[in-house]
């Protein structure tokens, strides 16, 4: 339980994104890839392959597949509200994360120092800019990013100046690093469905998820 809650937080990572530009309503496809720890070899058949993100207005989504979870987090831009869906083997739980608590993790710690560079490349039809983003710790994470795209989210997460969709990055964890890599972009009306959260989902805080991981406060 532990190893699914980190993907979770992971994968509520990858909503930390902010942009207004040109296409506005559509599809990305994303593949996943991992650098994992000699320990953490075993966990590679459980983790997620791809990931799709969806945006419309003021919603979006996220939602990964293979592996052993199906995971979904699914952002409204007026309420400022990220729930986080996870599906463990038939065991459906939702964890929402308000306005509230991300200021609270904003305030721990200094922020991430961004950097924008002059260098771009295109990735799946989209021309992208590097950032570097450094943290205190001195790790360094490249993201690629394009203004092309329009992704509304409530929670740009310290990444300041990352004003657009991340096409390609990575997000650290203890045991592991994922990498996102867009593949495919299509831009076209998205069902309202998608945002919907389902009502056979039982609702947990993130303290509650905590302690059924056995990690506790």
């Amino acid at each position: 339980m532990k190893k699914t809650l980190l993907l979770a937080f992971a994968l509520f990572a990858t909503t930390s994104l902010f942009a207004q530009s040109k296409v506005k309503e559509g599809t990305a496809k994303y593949k996943i890839d991992y650098d994992l720890d000699a320990e953490a070899q075993e966990m590679k058949a459980m983790l997620p392959t791809d990931l799709t993100i969806y945006f419309k207005g003021d919603k979006y989504a996220a939602e990964t597949s293979g592996g052993m979870m199906d995971q979904k987090a699914v952002t409204d831009m007026k309420t400022q509200e990220t729930t986080i869906l996870m599906d463990m083997m038939g065991n459906k739980v939702a964890m929402k994360i308000t306005k509230e608590d991300i200021e609270k993790e904003k305030n721990k710690g200094n922020k991430p120092k961004v950097e924008i560079t002059s260098d771009t490349k295109d990735i799946a039809g989209f021309k992208c800019t590097k950032a570097i983003v450094k943290s205190d710790e001195g790790t360094n994470v490249e993201i690629w990013f394009t203004k092309d795209i329009a992704v509304n989210n409530a929670f740009k997460e310290g990444y300041d100046g990352i004003d657009g969709l991340m096409m390609e990055y990575s997000v650290p964890q203890k045991m592991f690093t994922m990498k996102m890599t867009c593949t495919e972009v299509k831009p076209g009306t998205v069902d309202d469905k998608i945002f919907e959260i389902p009502s056979d989902y039982k609702l947990m805080t993130k303290d509650e998820l905590m302690k059924m991981s056995g990690g506790g406060h």
